[in-house]
């Protein structure tokens, strides 16, 4: 579901004015604005994977004080196609996510074996939230159970962070102050990443199994 804020005010509640708000305020900064939000669930049995990938070249701003907090709506097992994540890799460098000139959404063979080596995944029950760092690599596997794995996810970044490219799951609650105040300023640091490429719908999944 693709931006769940603009017709439940539960998820707008829970995006704007929540105990999520205040953790990516705590790692953020004072003053933090949404960027989106959107509810991604896979099914029982359902052999989709994600990529290994970074969100940052989907979504990048003139910093990277960005971060996604995925709320579990369902327990989240080893079993059920939980997020798997690279520690530390947001330390790394951004990477490119295009083959052969082709936004493919995911970082190079190379890379992905690597994360996946050392990935860790990350589960909990319902209610548990997984806060992310735009950098980090990260993945997703088949759901192999039978049990539903949903997902609320939604993106945050500093008041002084600039978005630099449209977004794939547009509101018009995007770039509203969730807490604190409008700086004013826009704060930038150096770095080089290709444009990325908005996908037709609004899931990037179609870039990864070519076809959007």
């Amino acid at each position: 579901m693709a931006s769940p804020t603009d017709i439940s005010e539960t998820y707008a509640s829970a995006a704007f004015d929540s105990a999520m708000t205040d953790m990516a305020a705590d790692l953020l900064g004072s003053n933090v604005r949404f960027h989106h939000a959107k509810v991604n669930s896979k099914l029982p049995l359902t052999k989709t994977i994600v990529k290994w990938h970074q969100d940052f070249p989907f979504d990048p701003h003139s910093n990277d004080d960005t971060l996604t907090a995925l709320l579990f709506l369902d327990d989240v097992t080893e079993e059920n196609g939980p997020l798997m994540i690279a520690p530390g890799s947001h330390r790394g460098p951004l990477l490119s996510h295009f083959q052969d000139g082709v936004f493919i959404g995911a970082v190079p063979d190379s890379a992905a074996s690597g994360f996946a080596a050392e990935a860790v995944p990350c589960i909990g029950p319902a209610g548990a939230v997984c806060l992310m760092h735009s950098r980090v690599a990260h993945a997703s596997t088949a759901n192999n159970s039978s049990a539903a794995r949903t997902l609320y996810i939604v993106t945050y970044a500093a008041a002084d962070a600039a978005p630099l490219s449209p977004v794939a799951v547009p509101s018009p609650h995007q770039g509203r102050i969730v807490r604190g105040a409008e700086p004013g300023r826009i704060r930038s640091i150096q770095f080089d990443i290709e444009t990325p490429v908005i996908p037709k719908g609004a899931s990037f999944f179609a870039q990864q199994v070519g076809k959007d």
